[in-house]
């Protein structure tokens, strides 16, 4: 999967991180990130061999605005 907005990182078997990547913005959501959000989230719905998703924002300065 392919997101201007979002960096997935496999962490190791069954762990993944998910980063909101917009720096520029404090990682704020917009209806980009939501939409790629949900995209990502819908295709790994029914993926058994993730036991958990990390969720963070990159940057030091902001998880989410």
């Amino acid at each position: 999967m392919d997101f201007k907005y979002l960096k997935i990182e496999d962490v190791r078997a069954g762990i993944k991180i998910l980063k909101i990547s917009r720096q520029g913005s404090l990682n704020a959501l917009n209806r980009e990130v939501i939409n790629e959000s949900t995209v990502f989230f819908e295709t790994t719905m029914n993926d058994y061999s993730i036991r958990c998703i990390i969720l963070t924002g990159e940057g030091d300065k902001a998880f989410v605005a």
